[in-house]
């Protein structure tokens, strides 16, 4: 008796689950479409993530992860799937969100349904994480000039920042 309730218990929390899925994918969504008619400029908000952080309660960490995912899983249709019918968590989708690309995905998908969300961003990261070759060379390139004119009681100031690009891996 208590096997069998329980497995219809499991079923419905499944199926509960699934729902939450195509909501929070729905939410992603909407997400996408209020920064692309920047929503957040008429609300006192500095940003998207800033205006997410505000009217939803969540932290900006937050704001940006879901972010980042909305314009991601246009991209990539088997992350999309697997978080939409509830077999990736929100946590797991937006880490893989950050890394997985199309020809990857797949195996993305199978590997992260098996480990937590924790695992997920521990391989995300490094794959984000800035060359610090880059960090340096960009450091480097930064500039700061400033001047009085002697005929003028005003200081003139210039600023430069050039940032080197990543290279493609």
């Amino acid at each position: 008796m208590f096997e069998a309730s329980a497995e219809a218990l499991i079923e419905e929390l499944d199926e509960a689950n699934a729902e939450v899925a195509r909501a929070q994918r729905r939410f992603l969504r909407e997400i996408k479409r209020a920064g692309e008619i920047e929503i957040w400029r008429h609300a006192g908000a500095r940003d998207l993530a800033h205006w997410l952080s505000m009217r939803y309660g969540i932290s900006s960490w937050k704001a940006h992860r879901w972010i980042g995912a909305a314009g991601a899983l246009d991209h990539l249709p088997q992350v999309d799937g697997a978080f939409t019918d509830g077999t990736l968590s929100l946590d797991k989708t937006v880490e893989l969100a950050r890394f997985a690309t199309v020809d990857d995905e797949g195996e993305l998908v199978r590997w992260s349904a098996n480990v937590s969300s924790a695992a997920v961003r521990r391989r995300a990261d490094p794959s984000v994480r800035p060359n610090p070759d880059d960090v340096e060379a960009n450091e480097r390139a930064r500039s700061l000039s400033w001047w009085c004119s002697t005929t003028a009681s005003a200081w003139d100031s210039r600023a430069s920042y050039s940032r080197r690009k990543a290279p493609s891996s």
